[in-house]
């Protein structure tokens, strides 16, 4: 992935991600920050209950002690990915901070999951050129997000799954969270996006690990 100079936020859909399979006719859900409780287990449970998968972006200070739920992640089916030990804007730290923010998340997912974290996923989008090849010189693939709805700022849960089902486009990567704070919205608005996905015949598929 490049990034042109001033260019912002890099856009990410799931046409950028399918090398060995067909992902046409799909939209992939995510969600940020976590994992935290009860919302993490509570977005798990409607997730189980309706057969689909997701992609977690985890911060490591917040799955520290929390591993079986990234195991949970896991059997579901779902994709466990890096968004940092820390909440931190990348581009203000060393390389060696952000390779220690890296590593640290890294081990703690492999260690959960037994399974490599493919995606990176920086804080708030922030980065430079510098932070993306420092990610790809890791082994790691960057993913930003093709649509979101402020979910952080608590809109409601209409206005949320109104907001994504609006969205709800031929491979989309949906941002989403499921830490940060009280995300009782977002868990109730899930069920009306799942719905709506279903009834355009899109599929909700996890971010392809492999």
């Amino acid at each position: 992935m490049s990034l042109q100079p001033g260019a912002g936020i890099p856009v990410t859909t799931l046409r950028d991600l399918a090398e060995t399979r067909d992902l046409s006719g799909c939209v992939a859900l995510t969600f940020d920050d976590g994992p935290c409780e009860p919302w993490t287990s509570r977005i798990l449970d409607v997730l189980a209950e309706s057969g689909h998968p997701a992609t977690f972006f985890v911060l490591g200070r917040q799955a520290l002690g929390r591993q079986p739920i990234l195991a949970r992640m896991a059997r579901l089916g779902c994709t466990v990915a890096i968004h940092g030990w820390d909440h931190l804007r990348m581009p203000r730290l060393t390389s060696t901070e952000r390779r220690d923010q890296l590593v640290r998340t890294r081990e703690l997912i492999e260690s959960a999951t037994g399974r490599f974290p493919r995606y990176v996923r920086p804080p708030y989008g922030d980065v430079t050129p510098e932070v993306l090849q420092e990610i790809e010189a890791a082994g790691h693939t960057p993913v930003f997000w093709s649509a979101q709805a402020r979910d952080w700022t608590m809109p409601g849960a209409g206005t949320i799954a109104s907001d994504i089902t609006t969205r709800l486009t031929d491979g989309a990567v949906i941002l989403l969270h499921d830490g940060g704070g009280n995300r009782q919205q977002t868990v109730q608005a899930l069920p009306a996006i799942l719905d709506a996905a279903a009834a355009r015949g899109l599929e909700l598929v996890a971010l392809p690990a492999g």
